[in-house]
This record gives structure tokens, C-alpha cells and sequence, in this order.
């Protein structure tokens, strides 16, 4: 009898150890299953982000490369004048922006989007708005687009998914999941100075992800409008995932 009490006291020591066992497998096995999804969830968010940044700018580009009129003042947009006698320089497009130097296009290189792209990651104060040209040591956000003569196109996704093009600002649709801003920015040709060249970029994010891309669009004549050679630099882009609020 005192030996069967004595193994029933072993087997309860050895289920309570067992359950212990259990019980911490279970744990770590959550925190793995919660990791992966986390890891998995913040992947799927990035890759989004870049889809729709991207959708975006492609559609920004198609319709500046193809001559269509989104200002609806009778002219297609890539045949708009710049005019650089004026100061500023007289420009028809509200979406279209530069880099002042005496209050003139002074750059030689696509300088907005990066700019955005790091002063929105570290949560820099939204400085003073002159939109469309900007002072060159300017800490740009995504609200010193907007003006009462300048704003980007800005895009959000519909309950099917798809990009669609909207009348509303970024901060007005910051709860929708997918939503998206392209617009232009002007730098001048560093061998002429009749010239202009013109980069799409473009916004995009999804919950918690942003993305940042850039594609050149071609160089343009700024006295009487018009492409002069829309393919004469690669395409390349330029992506940048982030988080919001996250330093990159």
C-alpha cells in the first residue's frame, strides 16, 4: 500500500512537470504564431504601400505622357508653358512643383520627394506653405503640397480594391486603408536652361506602411510647351517603404 502512494506521488510530480512543459511550449508557440503574423501582416502592408504608390504615379504619367488634360483648361498638360521670364515662373499646372532659386526654378536634380519622404518619417513640424516653389533648405511634408493654387492628385482605394481617382485632401481620407498623392515635380536641364525636365512622384499607403517612388517623365521646352524628348533618360524608380512615423 505505502508503494502504491508512493508511485501516485511520482506520477502527480510527473503530470505537473509535463503540464509545466505544456504550458511553456504553448507560450513560446504564441509568441511565434503572433511574431509571424505581425512580420507577415507588416510584408503584406509594405508590398500594398508600393502597389499603390506606384499605381498611382503609372497613372499620373500615363496621362501627362499621353497628353491628357487634367486641369480641364483646354490644353493637354505636357503642352502647358512654363513661362521662367516671370518671377515666379508662370506655371498652368497645380500639381506640378520645383525648388526656388530667386524665386525661379533653381535645381538641377529631383530634391520633393526625398524630402517628404524623411521629414515625414521623423515627424518634423510642417513648416511655413509657398507651394508650388519651394525654398531648397525647406522641411517639406506631405501638407505643403496643398495650397490654394497647387495640390496633388490624390487617389484612394474603393471597397473592391481598386485606386480610384477622389476631390478629397490626404488628411481628409487618413482613415481609409489604401490611399495614394502624384504630382510633378520641375528641375532644370543642367546643359540648357530653356529647359525644363519633369519627374513623377508619388505616395503611397497601406494601414501602417508608406511608400515613396519617382520616375522621370521627360524633358520639356519651357517657352512654348510641349515634350521635347520624353524617353531620353531610363525610368528608373526609386522605392522606399516605411512606416508611419518610423525614421528611415
Amino acid at each position: 500500500m505505502r508503494y502504491c502512494k508512493s508511485q501516485q506521488g511520482y506520477i502527480l510530480i510527473l503530470i505537473m512537470v509535463l503540464m509545466a512543459i505544456m504550458a511553456i511550449a504553448s507560450v513560446q508557440f504564441t509568441a511565434r504564431t503572433s511574431g509571424s503574423l505581425k512580420t507577415f501582416s507588416q510584408t503584406r502592408d509594405a508590398n500594398q504601400s508600393l502597389l499603390i504608390a506606384e499605381s498611382a504615379l503609372n497613372t499620373l504619367y500615363a496621362h501627362f505622357a499621353y497628353n491628357a488634360d487634367l486641369n480641364q483648361d483646354g490644353t493637354p498638360d505636357n503642352s502647358a508653358p512654363i513661362n521662367m521670364a516671370t518671377t515666379p515662373p508662370g506655371i498652368n499646372l497645380p500639381y506640378l512643383y520645383y525648388f526656388a532659386n530667386n524665386s525661379t526654378i533653381g535645381q538641377q536634380q529631383p530634391g520633393i520627394l526625398q524630402s517628404i519622404a524623411t521629414n515625414e518619417a521623423q515627424a518634423n513640424p510642417i513648416s511655413s506653405n509657398n507651394a508650388p516653389g519651394f525654398n531648397p533648405n525647406q522641411a517639406l511634408r506631405i501638407d505643403n503640397l496643398y495650397s490654394n493654387n497647387a495640390g496633388p492628385l490624390t487617389y484612394q482605394q474603393n471597397e473592391n480594391g481598386l485606386l480610384i481617382r477622389s476631390q478629397l485632401t490626404w488628411t481628409q481620407i487618413n482613415a481609409s486603408k489604401g490611399k495614394a498623392i502624384a504630382w510633378l515635380e520641375a528641375v532644370r536641364d543642367k546643359n540648357n536652361d530653356s529647359i525644363i525636365k519633369i519627374y513623377v512622384q508619388a505616395v503611397g499607403e497601406y494601414q501602417s506602411s508608406r511608400s515613396y517612388v519617382q520616375r522621370f517623365a521627360g524633358s520639356y521646352s519651357q517657352t512654348i510647351g510641349g515634350p521635347l524628348c520624353a524617353l531620353c533618360e531610363s525610368n528608373t524608380q526609386t522605392t522606399r517603404p516605411t512606416k508611419r512615423g518610423e525614421h528611415s
